[in-house]
């Protein structure tokens, strides 16, 4: 009897190592899912990482992109500032003109008046020329342009 009773602990035992070695059989293979899982998690934030880094750089690209243009637009705006206030002067420099010839001669008033306008060799000046030219053709003056160059 006592060789049973210590067979008996003994298959107990067996059945309780058993028992352990299967709970750590399923936690090892629990343990490399989650290795797994970690590793496709760093590479998936590795990869947003890097799509961060991309998107980084088009927003400032992007931005430099809208810095030149507002700079080219601020000067536009200058220019056509300037245009509209030269102008201004030429219209009110024609009627002082137009004043002076109905006093020395009436009839010059009637003939067809002419304003040079020197075209320089500058970004948008072109297009402002031709806003000029509009301009001075509403005040009855027709314009030819001018060019000249010093060195």
């Amino acid at each position: 009897m006592g060789r049973t009773v210590m067979l008996a602990g003994l298959l107990m035992m067996a059945g309780f190592v058993g028992m352990i070695m299967l709970n750590l059989s399923h936690a090892h293979s629990e343990l490399d899912s989650l290795q797994i899982l970690v590793e496709m998690q760093s590479r998936e934030l590795k990869m947003i990482g890097q799509a961060n880094g991309q998107m980084a750089l088009e927003i400032r690209s992007k931005l430099a992109i809208l810095d030149n243009l507002t700079l080219k637009s601020d000067q536009q705006q200058a220019n056509q500032d300037q245009l509209l206030q030269e102008l201004s002067t030429l219209s009110s420099v024609q009627q002082k003109l137009s004043a002076e010839m109905e006093k020395f001669e009436p009839r010059l008033e009637e003939m067809k008046q002419k304003a040079g306008a020197e075209e320089q060799e500058v970004d948008g000046v072109g297009e402002e020329m031709v806003d000029l030219k509009e301009e001075l053709k509403q005040l009855k003056l027709e314009v030819f342009s001018l060019s000249a160059t010093l060195e």
